[in-house]
C-alpha cells in the first residue's frame, strides 16, 4: 500500500485541521489537551503508587515527540517523578515561530496566558533538581538546530544555579527523530545512575536568584530519592507504559 506525495499531504492537511478542531474545542470548554494529558499521566503516578511491588519515591519518566512534551509537563509540575528523558521534542519558542510551528509543535501548545510567561525549556528548568537528560536528534527535522541548542543551554544556566549542574544532561545524537535502541540504553543508564544507584544530594537550597542575575527553576526544596517503576508516555497511543521491579519495558 502506497500513496503519492500529493495525497498523503492531503491527509496529513485534514488530520492537522481535525487536531486543531479538537484543541479548539477544548480550550472552549475551558482546559487544554495539555491539561487533560497531564491528569491522565498524574493518574497514572497515582496508580503506581497503589502497587505494592512499586517503591513510590523512585519514580521516572520518559517518552518521545508527543510523549517528550508529556514528560516536559509531568517532570515539571508533579513532585512525584525523580527523573525524566524527553526525547525529541526540545526548542525554544523564537527559534520555532518561524521554523516549524504547526507541524511540530502547535496543536500540543496552544495554551492561552502561558507563552508570555514561560517557554518550552523552562519545563525542565522547574523540574530542578529532577535528573533530566534532554535527547535531541541533530537530524530532527522537526525542530531547527539552533533552537535545540539554545534550549540546552538555557536549561544548563538553571541548572547550575540550582548547584546541581551534574543532574542535567544534553544528549544530542546524530539522528533523526526516533528511540531507537542506542537512546534507549542511554535512558536506561541515566535511570540507573540517578534512580536505581540514587546518586545526588538528597535535598537543595536554591540560592537568591538576584544574587546569580536571573530567577531559572523552581525555588522550593525537593528530595532525590529511588526508583522501582518508570511511566512511559506514549506518542501514537496517547497514553502510558508502566512497568515495575526495576524492569522497564520499551513496547
Amino acid at each position: 500500500f502506497t500513496l503519492d506525495q500529493a495525497t498523503l499531504a492531503s491527509y496529513e492537511a485534514k488530520v492537522r485541521d481535525q487536531l486543531y478542531l479538537g484543541v479548539r474545542q477544548l480550550n472552549w470548554a475551558g482546559t487544554t489537551w495539555c491539561g487533560v494529558n497531564f491528569g491522565d499521566d498524574s493518574r497514572c503516578v497515582d496508580y503506581l503508587l497503589s502497587r505494592p511491588e512499586v517503591d513510590g519515591g523512585r519514580i521516572g519518566v520518559t517518552g518521545l515527540s508527543g510523549g517528550g512534551w508529556r514528560t516536559d509537563i509531568l517532570a515539571a509540575l508533579d513532585d512525584r517523578i525523580r527523573a525524566a528523558i524527553p526525547v525529541g521534542w526540545m526548542t525554544t519558542g523564537d527559534h520555532q515561530q518561524p521554523y516549524n510551528v504547526a507541524g511540530a509543535i502547535g496543536t500540543f501548545c496552544l495554551l492561552p496566558g502561558v507563552w508570555d510567561r514561560i517557554d518550552i525549556p523552562d519545563l525542565i528548568a522547574m523540574a530542578a533538581p529532577k535528573a533530566c537528560m534532554v535527547v535531541s536528534g541533530r537530524q530532527d527535522m522537526l525542530f531547527p538546530p539552533a533552537g535545540q541548542r539554545e534550549a540546552a543551554r538555557q536549561i544548563a544556566a538553571a541548572y547550575e544555579w540550582a548547584s546541581c549542574p551534574n543532574r542535567f544532561r544534553d544528549y544530542a545524537p546524530d539522528k533523526p527523530h526516533c528511540y531507537d535502541r542506542e537512546i534507549q540504553e542511554q535512558a536506561l543508564a541515566w535511570f540507573d545512575l540517578y534512580l536505581k544507584n540514587g546518586l545526588g544530594p538528597q535535598t537543595k537550597q536554591y540560592p537568591n536568584p538576584e544574587s546569580v542575575g536571573g530567577s531559572p527553576g523552581s525555588q522550593r526544596d525537593k528530595h532525590v530519592l529511588h526508583i522501582k517503576g518508570l511511566i512511559f508516555p506514549t506518542w501514537h497511543a496517547g497514553g502510558v507504559l508502566v512497568a515495575g521491579r526495576g524492569c522497564p519495558f520499551f513496547l
